[in-house]
């Protein structure tokens, strides 16, 4: 097996193997690199590595759920312009707690991914 960078020639079996998972296929215009592994002339996978930045929220959990959920977005919203600035169209996170979760989809439009969530901010 080898590892090489793609070729437009790729692109369609990237697209077969990306089929086959719930993740989205790639946003080229977000990745630092584009890689696949070939062996006998067959692509076993591909890879890269995408620009993103992770929205970390760190409330003080002794106050009011109202209050906490009013800085989270206020945080959100910085994050967002923050993000925009420096070309990043996803925000990403990793949940601890049920209740941050569901406040993030619910009202702030975090969407669900398989051991994390993310946020499309364009």
């Amino acid at each position: 097996m080898i590892v090489r960078e793609t070729t437009k020639e790729d692109y369609d079996e990237m697209v077969r193997i990306a089929g086959k998972h719930s993740y989205p296929f790639p946003d080229f215009a977000q990745m630092v690199g584009l890689l696949v592994v070939v062996d006998n002339n067959q692509i076993v996978s591909f890879g890269y590595l995408m620009k993103f930045v992770e929205a970390v929220f760190m409330p003080d959990l002794s106050l009011s759920k109202r209050k906490i959920a009013e800085a989270l977005t206020l945080l959100n919203d910085e994050a967002i312009k923050n993000a925009k600035l420096i070309g990043v169209t996803q925000l990403h996170g990793s949940v601890q707690s049920p209740v941050f979760e569901r406040l993030l989809h619910k009202h702030l439009g975090y969407l669900p991914r398989e051991g994390a969530i993310y946020k499309d901010i364009e």
